[in-house]
């Protein structure tokens, strides 16, 4: 099984898994606190044959949580007005702001993408958490052409730029989403109204819903093995 090499591609560093005359790439984007490291695994359960190329960009943000560890982020987060918001019963504390980083995020993976689609036939973008949000974003904004969205653990944000941007895509990609029931993070209540924005606006669209947290555990996998082999 191929290991992970280090590339610096664009303005982002990655870790990638490739095989010679692949034409077909995945992009992973981890979540907060999180780095490239923290979803390099799920290439070998998911893509067993190899079939696929992949890559792991890094945040750009450093995210400092001890003097032992610090971790990377797509944008900053204010945890203390987010536990607070979900203390209060305030679901979506978040969903119609536009963070601060979050479209620099955005594009930085676009270029990603960009100088990608001069590689491969086939791209497709996801992420976990606040990756996957930023996924959203990259698809509905880039100029590249991409077969599928993978969503783990999503939620809506920025909602009225996802609202103009979507009346001016063309409808060329897939949508994957999966959310625990249970997720006290990124309450499910965001999930559906992320998968009524792809329905509603006539979207393929794939929604998992598990009885755990915000997590990516094994049924998940299995469904997202076989959303990847039907494309």
């Amino acid at each position: 099984m191929n290991t992970c090499t280090f590339q610096r591609i664009a303005d982002l560093d990655n870790l990638v898994r490739q095989t010679p005359q692949n034409r077909r790439c995945i992009v992973l984007l981890h979540g907060f606190g999180a780095n490239f490291q923290d979803l390099t695994g799920l290439s070998t359960v998911l893509d067993p044959t190899q079939s696929w190329d992949w890559y792991f960009p890094n945040g750009p943000q450093e995210i400092s949580f001890s003097d032992e560890y610090a971790g990377r982020a797509w944008f900053p987060i204010d945890m203390q007005r987010l536990q607070l918001a979900l203390m209060q019963g305030v679901r979506q504390p978040f969903r119609n702001e536009i963070p601060a980083g979050f479209t620099a995020a955005s594009l930085s993976v676009d270029r990603l993408v960009r100088e990608l689609g001069s590689r491969y036939d086939q791209i497709v973008v996801g992420g976990f958490s606040q990756g996957s949000m930023i996924t959203c974003d990259v698809a509905l904004h880039t100029e590249q052409k991409l077969s599928a969205l993978l969503l783990l653990s999503s939620n809506v944000i920025a909602k009225s730029r996802w609202e103009t941007a979507i009346k001016r895509k063309e409808k060329a990609f897939k949508v994957f989403q999966a959310h625990g029931q249970f997720d006290n993070v990124l309450p499910v209540d965001g999930a559906k109204e992320l998968a009524d924005f792809w329905t509603e606006n006539d979207y393929s669209h794939e929604y998992v819903s598990f009885p755990g947290g915000h997590e990516i555990p094994y049924p998940v996998l299995d469904n997202l093995k076989k959303f990847l082999a039907s494309l």
